[in-house]
């Protein structure tokens, strides 16, 4: 009874072994089977979703940029554009904090959201791209360009924008990394509001 049991445990340990063997050459003949149809320019099962778009970011981009020599020219572009915007944004805080602070900081927050959504939606996450923050990010900047006179819309936006958004800069996990332009952009989108409307309530309205 032993043996016969042990028989048939063997037998079955070397069909499972010779299944996985079966399991890993089909694999590797489909892997091979797809980059010889890619190469010679034919569809790919299960690539439908890969316009010239997304196969130019999700290959080309990261095969050119991630190499060592150009991933470090990437970080100092993005280190430097990162001060910049920054800096910019203090000086402009300082400088002209009833006027063209405002106009600044409509026109580079609404480039880095529509950057961003732009980079979720080709990277397939769209509903990254339509997340709370960003979208009340970008209803403060529709409120200083078109409404700035309008109470109610003030209160709503100073409302969301001190309340959720300030307290999903801790619990995000926003951090300041320069050489990130993401990192930046995520920032951005969570202090900046809180910011132009610390200034906007307490100094801009008595002011006028």
């Amino acid at each position: 009874m032993q043996k016969t049991i042990a028989t048939i445990c063997d037998a079955h340990s070397k069909v499972s072994r010779k299944a996985k063997v079966d399991i890993y050459d089909q694999n590797d003949r489909h892997e091979h089977d797809n980059a010889v149809k890619e190469k010679e320019g034919h569809h790919v099962c299960g690539q439908k979703d890969l316009t010239p778009l997304r196969i130019l970011v999700r290959k080309v981009l990261p095969e050119f940029f991630y190499k060592a020599k150009y991933k470090e020219r990437l970080d100092t572009w993005h280190f430097v554009f990162g001060n910049l915007i920054a800096y910019l944004y203090i000086y402009m805080l300082g400088r002209y904090p009833h006027d063209k602070f405002y106009t600044y900081h409509i026109v580079v927050l609404t480039f880095q959201i529509v950057f961003r959504a732009m980079y979720w939606v080709v990277v397939g996450e769209k509903y990254e791209a339509i997340e709370f923050c960003p979208l009340t990010a970008f209803c403060l900047c529709m409120y200083l360009a078109f409404f700035p006179k309008d109470p109610e819309k003030f209160y709503t936006v100073f409302l969301f924008c001190n309340s959720a958004l300030a307290t999903s800069i801790g619990l995000g996990y926003n951090k300041l990394v320069y050489h990130d332009m993401l990192d930046l952009i995520s920032l951005a989108v969570h202090l900046w509001p809180t910011i132009s409307l610390w200034n906007l309530r307490w100094h801009t309205l008595p002011y006028e």
